[in-house]
């Protein structure tokens, strides 16, 4: 029978009767909500529908956000929250802490709990990832994990075929299409809003679908996965970026040493050797002109970087050509990341605010797009979160995901055989490397928090949880 408070009906009481397996197949789906409602959000932005379009984007981040908070409660009155993934939990809400007190000493209070109008990353999505990742963590049984890997690649198919009209159409409404230092790339954003946050998603989805498409059982869900990471990398490449090199480096690298390491069949060697091809094929198309003007295929981060923000956004000022090279890609990461470090010599305890460090770079007004050479992202998260929440910040996150780092290995070492714990340690992995080159997006950071959640659950499949149940 079952149970119920004060002699309510059983469908009032569903949280003291929910099962492990009902609850984590619900919070499976929430997290499938949020890895697709947010990319589809952006639509009405792609289609230039301003007055609605960033307000859509947050309030998808806001409802999945809310959502997963609801589960994430769940999880603790339920007990699903072991003893084992409280530390880490543990240090997420001290960073979550840190973060009110950068707020409260912030440039605008504001923006910090927001995020800049387009960016959407002040405290309150924090406060969503982390939700994202005690959902994650809470959940039990491989085939609901599945189900959200399979989000994932869906959520890198959705924007590789709206990115893949931007590059062959030119009357595609990308905002892209021409940069002035670099003319007419027809650079591909996908439906990330940046074609650099566009190579962040694709190369943690194009990691996952390469090392599914080797490792995880079912015949069509391989195949479904290898077409999908050819796809994923042949779009990267037209994001014009450092981030893809490193992205599709990563997941050919790991591919080859999980098909040598677990001595597989030629054709799975074939596979990552697929993804080069692909590669390959798309700057071939560049350095031909069929897709564009351009005669060679060259990274354009620098200009992508500022015609996001200055041109797309107006959250920062235009780049100074006296100060670095707009097409050096080395020099344009180079001065961005000695500014921010001099932000953080300033402002070492608490940082800027969330989403602030465009405020200490102004110099000749207070509208942020009248100053020259500032920037509102350095693309590098780790000292980002220096910048503008303080070390202390810094110091939680990089212990969360030591800690996070350390159970997955654990949990390797226990189980070799264990596909979803190779996939969740490559997600996360992913996400630390791309993280040193990359900056923060909702696009991208739900993804990561929500791989390093299931890094840290339970492995049980569904006839353990059937019988801990009974």
């Amino acid at each position: 029978m079952a149970k119920t408070i004060f002699n309510t009906s059983e469908n009032s009481n569903f949280i003291l009767n929910l099962t492990k397996e009902k609850y984590s197949k619900m919070a499976s789906f929430s997290l499938v909500l949020t890895c697709i409602l947010i990319s589809v959000s952006v639509i009405p932005c792609e289609l230039n529908i301003d007055k609605i379009s960033y307000p859509i984007i947050s309030g998808a981040l806001s409802l999945c956000g809310v959502i997963c908070m609801i589960m994430s409660i769940i999880a603790f009155i339920k007990g699903y929250i072991e003893n084992k993934k409280l530390i880490p939990i543990l240090f997420f809400g001290a960073m979550l802490l840190w973060g009110v007190i950068s707020l409260i000493n912030s440039y605008d209070k504001n923006v910090s709990l927001y995020g800049f109008d387009g960016r959407g990353e002040g405290l309150l999505a924090l406060i969503f990832y982390f939700c994202f990742f005690v959902t994650a963590s809470a959940i039990s049984g491989d085939k609901f994990k599945i189900i959200v890997f399979d989000s994932v690649v869906a959520m890198g198919i959705i924007n590789s075929l709206w990115a893949v009209p931007q590059i062959f159409i030119d009357s595609m409404p990308s905002k892209y299409n021409y940069i002035v230092s670099a003319g007419d790339v027809n650079a591909s954003s996908g439906l990330s809003q940046s074609p650099l946050f566009l190579a962040m998603v694709l190369s943690i989805a194009l990691a996952i679908s390469l090392l599914g498409s080797l490792i995880l059982d079912g015949k069509n869900r391989k195949i479904i996965y290898f077409i999908s990471s050819l796809l994923f990398a042949f779009v990267m490449i037209f994001t014009y970026s450092l981030i893809s090199l490193v992205g599709i480096s990563f997941a050919v690298i790991t591919a080859f040493m999980i098909v040598f390491t677990k001595k597989m069949n030629i054709k799975n060697i074939c596979k990552p050797w697929g993804i080069i091809i692909s590669s390959v094929i798309a700057v071939l198309l560049i350095n031909s002109g069929i897709v564009c003007e351009n005669s060679k295929y060259s990274l354009h981060d620098g200009a992508l970087m500022w015609f996001d923000s200055f041109n797309r956004l107006g959250s920062s000022g235009n780049y100074n050509p006296e100060k670095f090279d707009i097409e050096n890609t080395a020099d344009v990461y180079l001065y961005i990341n000695s500014k921010t470090i001099d932000i953080i010599k300033k402002y070492p305890i608490t940082g800027t605010g969330e989403e602030n460090l465009i405020y200490p770079q102004l110099h000749s007004s207070y509208n942020v797009i009248e100053n020259n050479d500032t920037f509102d992202k350095n693309y590098n998260e780790y000292l980002y979160i220096a910048g503008t929440r303080g070390i202390p910040s810094l110091l939680f996150f990089i212990i969360i995901i030591c800690l996070v780092m350390y159970t997955g290995i654990k949990k390797l070492k226990a189980d070799k055989n264990n596909s979803l714990n190779y996939i969740s340690f490559v997600g996360v992995l992913c996400g630390i490397i791309i993280f040193l080159i990359g900056a923060g997006n909702i696009n991208f950071s739900p993804l990561f928090w929500i791989f390093a959640g299931f890094l840290i659950s339970s492995d049980d499949t569904s006839e353990q949880i059937k019988i801990r149940n009974k």
